[in-house]
């Protein structure tokens, strides 16, 4: 059974010790120890890292400021003749890194066998946790597919739908569009506008960076064609929500998207 963790799920299944006092602990035993056994193959999106483990009071700044790095390629082709060619990449330096404890649990799913699975954005900067000592992503952390091409091709064109659905990633595109109007800076790239959020933008941007997680995250799992998606989000507690009722139906039809709880995951188990 291969299920990937929200992130409000993967925490109690992969430390069910933290949580003694939920009336669903056992079940959280029971999903750990499935992991232990290797019954479950399970995934969390990197975006646990990339988005979430941004704090809520400093997302405005941090994505407003987070820019790529250009790198120039020459390589000799014919005679005296060289080819030339540019790309886009992150730096990774950007990323403040995980907090301990966060650095612990994520240690902690690692060593039961849950990999992250890669939802990439143009110029984002990993944490260093999530990294080798190169600076590429640690293939030991993360999920390898069969055929990485495809599974990027489909990430895309999944985190596209959701955006057009108005949910995900478009939220805070529509945040920055509206600093960009207020502001009237046009010339400087999108999310540049993000740091100039006054605080009620900053508190909304906040809110839209667990949004974009969540889109992401869907469209990984998509991606990786994984039997569940578990989570405990019910997506009530924004006006829009890529897991409302309305976007999961729509996952559910186009997608296959089958949800679960964890106590629902833990009723599947033998």
């Amino acid at each position: 059974m291969k299920v990937t963790f929200d992130s409000n799920a993967w925490q109690p299944a992969v430390r069910p010790d933290l949580f003694p006092k939920d009336p669903r602990n056992g079940d959280f035993h029971k999903i750990n120890s499935a992991l232990k056994s290797g019954s479950i193959e399970a995934f969390i999106s990197e975006t646990c890292g990339t988005l979430e483990a941004i704090g809520k009071a400093t997302r405005s700044q941090h994505f407003g400021t987070t820019k790529g790095q250009a790198s120039v390629k020459t390589t000799p082709i014919a005679g005296s003749a060289v080819s030339i060619s540019s790309s886009i990449g992150p730096d990774h330096s950007q990323h403040p890194g995980l907090h301990p404890i966060m650095a612990d649990r994520i240690r902690d799913a690692l060593s039961l066998g849950v990999r992250l699975l890669s939802a990439p954005r143009i110029g984002m900067p990993r944490p260093p946790e999530f990294l080798e000592a190169s600076g590429g992503p640690d293939p030991a952390k993360y999920a390898q597919m069969p055929d990485p091409g495809a599974y990027l091709e489909c990430v895309a064109e999944v985190s596209r739908e959701i955006e057009s659905r108005g949910v995900g990633y478009a939220i805070i595109r529509s945040i920055a569009r509206s600093i960009e109007t207020r502001s009237g800076i046009s010339d400087q790239p999108l999310f540049s506008c993000l740091a100039m959020a006054t605080d009620t933008e900053q508190s909304a941007i906040g809110k839209a960076v667990a949004e974009w997680a969540d889109g992401d995250s869907m469209a990984s799992h998509v991606a990786s064609g994984a039997d569940y998606f578990c989570t405990e989000d019910q997506g009530k507690s924004a006006p829009q929500s890529v897991l409302d009722d309305d976007n999961r139906q729509w996952a559910q039809t186009a997608h296959g998207v089958r949800f679960v709880t964890l106590s629902e995951l833990a009723a599947k188990l033998p």
